[in-house]
C-alpha cells in the first residue's frame, strides 16, 4: 500500500472516529437528554422524537461520507500538484468545516426537540417528574479522589513510561545525529529537522508530561462535579457514583496510557530515520486510533454520562436550570451556582461553569497550558 493511501487510511479512520462518537451523541449522553434538551420518559420514546433521532444520523453519516471521500481525492490525485504547507492549510480548513457542519444538524435538531417540549407544555399534557428524590452532592473533598485512587495508578504508569523515555534519550544522546528529523512529507521523506540537544532530544516527552497534566485535570472535573444522590436508596446511589468515577478514571488512564505509548513508539520512529530504518508511522497510528475508539464506545455505552448506566433510579430531568444551558446545551453559565464542574449534557463527562469566576480562570488555565505547549513545540524546533 502507497504512503497516500496510508494517509487517506489514518485521516478516514481519525474522520470515522469523530463520525461514530457523533450518531451516538444521544447514546452516550444523559439518559433522559435528547439532542441537549432534557426529557420526560414518554417524550423520549415517541415516535416524533425518534423519527428525528433516525434523521440525524442519516445526516451525520452522509456529512461523514462526503468528508472521507473528499480527504481521499485530495489525497490521491491533487497531492502532487501542491505544496507541502498548502496541503497541511487545506486539511485544517477542511477538519474546521467539517467540525462546524457536522454540529449543524444537532443544533437544528435541538431547536426541534425543544419546540416540541414546549408544546406539550403549553398543551398542559407535558409531565416532569422524577423517578426518586435526589439530594445534590457538591462535596470537593479528598473523598472523590481516594475513592478513584486504583485508577491514578494508571497515570503513574503513563508518568514512569516518559521518565524512562527521557533518561533513555539522554542515556543513547551521543549515538543521536546532530540534526533531529521532526517532520515528515507524506512520503516518508524528512522535511524539517531539529538541531540536536539536551532539551530537543526529549522535546515529545515534555510535551506528553504537559498532556498528561491536561487529561489528569480534566479527569479531577469529572470527580468534582456535582452529582445528584438518591433520598431512598442513598447508599446504594453513593456506592454506584463510586463505582462510575472509579471506571472514569481507569477509562481516562487507560487513554493517558496509549497516547503517552504512541508518542514514545513515534518519536522512536522518528529518531532511528537517519539509519535509513522502514518507517512504521501509519501503523502506529492505526492501532492506536482504532483502540481508543474501542475502548471509548465501551466505556460510554457501559458507564454511560455521570454514571446513569450504574445509578437508573435517578433521573436528573433539571427543568430549571434550562435557561443555564447556550448552545444547544453544551455551554454552562450560572453565576449562581457555586458548583465549579456540572454534568455535560451532551456526550461524556464534566462542563466548566462559565458563570463562576474559578470556573472562567480554570478554563483560561487550560487555554494557556496548550499555548505553552504549542509555543514550547516551535522554540525547541528552532
Amino acid at each position: 500500500m502507497t504512503e497516500k493511501l496510508f494517509l487517506a487510511l489514518v485521516i478516514n479512520i481519525t474522520a470515522l472516529f469523530i463520525g461514530v462518537f457523533l450518531i451516538m451523541i444521544n447514546e452516550i449522553s444523559r439518559s433522559n437528554v435528547v439532542f441537549g434538551v432534557p426529557l420526560n420518559k414518554k417524550l423520549i420514546d415517541s415516535e416524533e422524537v425518534e423519527s428525528l433521532k433516525r434523521q440525524y444520523k442519516f445526516q451525520e453519516v452522509i456529512i461523514v461520507l462526503l468528508y472521507m471521500a473528499i480527504n481521499t481525492v485530495i489525497i490521491v490525485l491533487i497531492d502532487d500538484l501542491a505544496s507541502e504547507d498548502t496541503l497541511a492549510f487545506i486539511y485544517i480548513v477542511l477538519l474546521i468545516a467539517f467540525l462546524i457542519v457536522t454540529f449543524i444538524p444537532f443544533y437544528r435538531m435541538h431547536g426541534k426537540v425543544k419546540a416540541i417540549k414546549q408544546g406539550d407544555i403549553k398543551s398542559g399534557i407535558y409531565e416532569n417528574t422524577q423517578i426518586e428524590k435526589t439530594r445534590i452532592d457538591m462535596d470537593l473533598s479528598r473523598r472523590k479522589l481516594q475513592n478513584s485512587s486504583k485508577g491514578w495508578i494508571l497515570y503513574i504508569i503513563a508518568f514512569v513510561i516518559l521518565i524512562v523515555s527521557i533518561i533513555y534519550n539522554q542515556a543513547i544522546y551521543d549515538s543521536i545525529p546532530n540534526q533531529i528529523p521532526q517532520q515528515m512529507n507524506f512520503e516518508g521523506e524528512v522535511t524539517t529537522y531539529m538541531i540536536k540537544s539536551r532539551l530537543t532530544v526529549v522535546t515529545v516527552q515534555i510535551i506528553g508530561i504537559f498532556m498528561l497534566a491536561i487529561v489528569g485535570f480534566v479527569n479531577y472535573t469529572m470527580l468534582a462535579m456535582k452529582q445528584k444522590n438518591s433520598l431512598n436508596h442513598t447508599k446504594e446511589s453513593i456506592e454506584n457514583f463510586r463505582k462510575s468515577k472509579s471506571a472514569t478514571t481507569i477509562f481516562m488512564g487507560l487513554l493517558s496510557i496509549l497516547t503517552i505509548l504512541m508518542m514514545v513508539a513515534m518519536d522512536y520512529e522518528m529518531k532511528k530515520l537517519h539509519l535509513g530504518a522502514k518507517s512504521y508511522f501509519t501503523i502506529i497510528i492505526v492501532i492506536y486510533l482504532i483502540a481508543i475508539l474501542a475502548i471509548s464506545l465501551l466505556f460510554s455505552l457501559k458507564v454511560g454520562s455521570i454514571g446513569d448506566k450504574y445509578n437508573k433510579n435517578i433521573v436528573d430531568y433539571s427543568e430549571e436550570d434550562d435557561k443555564y444551558w447556550h448552545l444547544a446545551g453544551t455551554i454552562y453559565v450560572n453565576k449562581d451556582d457555586p458548583a465549579l464542574f456540572v454534568p455535560k449534557r451532551v456526550g461524556y463527562g464534566s462542563s466548566i461553569n462559565l458563570g463562576n469566576k474559578k470556573g472562567i480562570l480554570c478554563f483560561v488555565g487550560i487555554l494557556l497550558l496548550t499555548v505553552v505547549i504549542v509555543v514550547f513545540s516551535i522554540f525547541v524546533s528552532k
